[in-house]
């Protein structure tokens, strides 16, 4: 018995490493991406979104942490009011005759510790989760608009080099940005028609 909870506690810890090590991994990547931003005003956004989200969770994890301390406190009064007066079941009685309340109270800390850590542990990153969802997905928002400005000016400046020449730049922008196809193929095949041309 005492080998299945062992197993099953190191199967919880391990779980718990796992999704730690993940949940740091990603907010390192998410730190990059707003050192990627470009924009201040956007930059402050996904900031004030990640304060957010700390202030909302560590101010859920302090309730369900007083949620498990009132949990453990009652369980010492029932085990302290269950010392006072004993039941006629002779393995409780001596199970529990004896004990001060100090070592009552200090064995029912131990026994819920481990398990309150995991829920704690659960419940944040439950609780965080909703948050790194929009934050994320104002990131990729936010970075995409970054991508469509940088690559913008450059499909400009290929039209806009000469007036005489805006077609061809308009095709070489769009080569090099592409399309539906594969800009290589586009170019490509005019490139192929205009020697067809010239042939005849």
């Amino acid at each position: 018995m005492k080998n299945d909870e062992n197993s099953k506690l190191n199967k919880d810890f391990n779980l718990s490493q796992k999704a730690d090590e993940a949940q740091k991994a990603r907010e390192e990547e998410r730190q990059k991406q707003i050192e990627g931003i470009k924009s201040d005003k956007d930059r402050k956004e996904v900031k004030e979104m990640m304060r957010t989200r700390d202030e909302e969770v560590r101010r859920d994890v302090a309730l369900k942490h007083e949620e498990q301390q009132k949990t453990v406190r009652d369980e010492i009064d029932r085990r302290i009011a269950d010392q006072r007066t004993p039941k006629l079941d002779f393995t409780k009685i001596k199970s529990i005759t004896g004990k001060s309340p100090q070592d009552i109270a200090d064995k029912v800390r131990a026994e819920f510790k481990a398990h309150h850590e995991r829920e704690l542990a659960s419940f944040g990153a439950g609780a965080a989760a909703p948050f790194n969802n929009l934050i994320d997905k104002k990131l990729e928002t936010v970075l995409e608009q970054q991508r469509q400005k940088e690559a913008e000016p450059a499909f400009e400046r290929e039209t806009t080099r000469s007036p005489d020449s805006s077609r061809d730049g308009f095709q070489k922008a769009h080569d090099q940005t592409g399309g539906e196809k594969d800009w290589r193929s586009l170019r490509a095949d005019r490139e192929r028609e205009a020697e067809n041309d010239r042939e005849r």
